[in-house]
């Protein structure tokens, strides 16, 4: 491992958290606005350190101390090229996040707690010990879990509650029981540092079948795959929408794949991840049936997300460079749009005044056409718009996975043409019909908010028409995973055109 001449991985991760205490201490939203968007700032600034440092350098960049814990010394944080992008993106969509809220949403609990989700997620992102990447895991999940949902009282209000505390507390138990076994297990095979990820991932473990068994069970519950995809949707549709937004965003499902579950047992992985691509793929498939009956705008950009999200695990399976770096990028599709998409919902919502009803044509378009600009732009890129980096993605993705996966050639282009139908149905519902005449006085999309939506839609289309730097950072990061399953499997896929260019670039 490289040394970080400056330990910029901790100052990411402590940042949000110095910016959630001094939150505490101040009454003025403005107050607190500013100061959350210097503390992600700091955190993002080190985060670019991090990947201006990583990109000549590769390999893996660790903290200029180590720390005994549970072991050797060893650093505590550690990033490669697919955590400091992870760190860099999500971040990022952090900043836009919080600068383009609505007043009303940054409330000193909701403001709090979304600053220690930044933090908790930079901690999964660059753990190099695996029980801190838990406490990380569950820092993240936990406070969305147990927030207060003040948005529907009663019976169903109880019951969405408790849907999303039972399955992300499942999600955590899980991956902690697969990491007591799996530092039992590197124990006993007399591993010095049995937690140590780095040490984990150059020893590649055998066996481990209930470990690995255990971390597939919290992707599932964390990533809202088939049966356990009504959480996403309850959260989307009963609590905060941007915090709910920023948590699935964060892909951590996808990261515990490519971080520890090929790269520490791949010898399972390559027997067990294909079953886990087909439930996401089957995944996505229902998610798009599924959206036909409803009319919830939140529930129906849930269920968008949630399908969409799914190929990226089928990408991941496929062990060939192009499948895996079309997952990776369209891993950063799917987190910038969806953003985009709550931005623009929620602005609308605080701006109607209440949650937003789609029994009619809203006809908003007349009164927000930036809104409708932004909100169509960031819908049609989550679905491969031509000029946008949704097309370089999923092209990437289906070539890649088409041999291990022949049935996506059938249903990646009928799961994506029905959620453009549904993305097209959702922007009509809210943006098309009479004019509103009783939202006269209300401003369109304002500067702060103009700005962060510009960022978001002009790197998907900047980067979808020149798509070269994005996918040659992600291909670094995914060339390791593919040399893993390979060289597990002792076979070698015959690699397609595009797989052939991007392992050029």
């Amino acid at each position: 491992m490289n040394q970080l001449p400056f330990p910029f991985l901790s100052v990411a991760v402590l940042a949000p958290v110095g910016g959630a205490l001094a939150v505490l201490r101040t009454r003025s939203v403005r107050l607190a606005r500013l100061l959350a968007l210097i503390s992600v700032v700091i955190s993002l600034l080190c985060a670019l350190a991090t990947l201006w440092i990583e990109i000549p350098r590769g390999g893996v960049l660790a903290e200029p101390w180590a720390v005994p814990l549970l072991g050797a010394a060893q650093p505590l944080f550690a990033a490669d090229m697919l955590s400091c992008i992870g760190l860099v993106l999500f971040t990022s969509l952090a900043l836009l996040t919080i600068a383009a809220a609505p007043r009303r949403d940054l409330n000193r609990p909701r403001l709090q707690q979304l600053l220690w989700l930044i933090a908790a997620v930079a901690v999964v992102y660059v753990s190099n010990h695996l029980l801190l990447l838990l406490a990380g895991w569950a820092l993240a999940a936990l406070p969305i879990a147990f927030a207060n949902n003040t948005s529907e009282d009663g019976a169903a209000g109880t019951r969405a509650t408790l849907l999303i505390k039972a399955v992300l507390t499942a999600g955590v138990v899980a991956l902690g029981a697969a990491i007591v076994l799996l530092g039992n297990q590197a124990a006993a095979a007399g591993i010095v540092s049995p937690y140590s990820l780095q040490t984990l991932r150059q020893s590649s473990l055998a066996g481990g079948q209930w470990s690995f068994a255990l971390l597939m069970l919290a992707v599932l519950f964390t990533k809202g795959i088939f049966p356990f995809h009504s959480w996403v949707l309850t959260a989307f549709d009963r609590g905060s929408l941007l915090n709910a937004n920023l948590l699935v965003n964060a892909h951590l499902g996808a990261f515990l794949i490519a971080k520890v579950a090929i790269p520490v047992m791949p010898s399972i992985a390559i027997g067990a991840l294909p079953v886990l691509s087909d439930v996401a793929l089957f995944t996505m498939c229902y998610m798009a049936v599924l959206a036909l009956r409803e009319r919830a705008p939140r529930r129906i950009l849930a269920l968008l997300f949630v399908g969409q999200a799914s190929s990226i695990l089928v990408g991941l399976e496929s062990a060939t460079e192009a499948g895996v770096t079309g997952a990776l990028v369209h891993w950063i599709v799917v987190a910038s749009s969806t953003t985009a998409l709550a931005i623009v919902l929620r602005l609308i919502e605080t701006r109607v005044g209440a949650r937003v009803g789609t029994a009619q044509f809203l006809g908003l378009a007349n009164r927000f056409p930036r809104l409708a600009v932004f909100f169509l732009i960031g819908g049609l890129a989550l679905v491969g718009l031509p000029g946008t980096l949704g097309l370089p993605a999923e092209d990437l993705l289906i070539h890649g996975t088409l041999e291990s996966h022949p049935q996506l050639g059938i249903a990646l282009p009928i799961a994506t043409a029905l959620f453009a139908c549904h993305m097209l149905r959702l922007f009509s519902m809210l943006f098309l019909g009479k004019k509103t005449s009783n939202l006269a006085l209300l401003p369109d999309a304002v500067l702060r908010e103009r700005a962060a939506l510009t960022v978001l839609i002009a790197f998907l289309v900047l980067f979808g028409m020149a798509p070269a730097w994005i996918i040659d950072r992600q291909a670094s990061a995914a060339i390791p995973l593919v040399e893993k399953l390979r060289s597990t499997s002792h076979r070698e896929r015959p690699l397609t055109p595009i797989a052939r260019l991007t392992a050029k670039q």
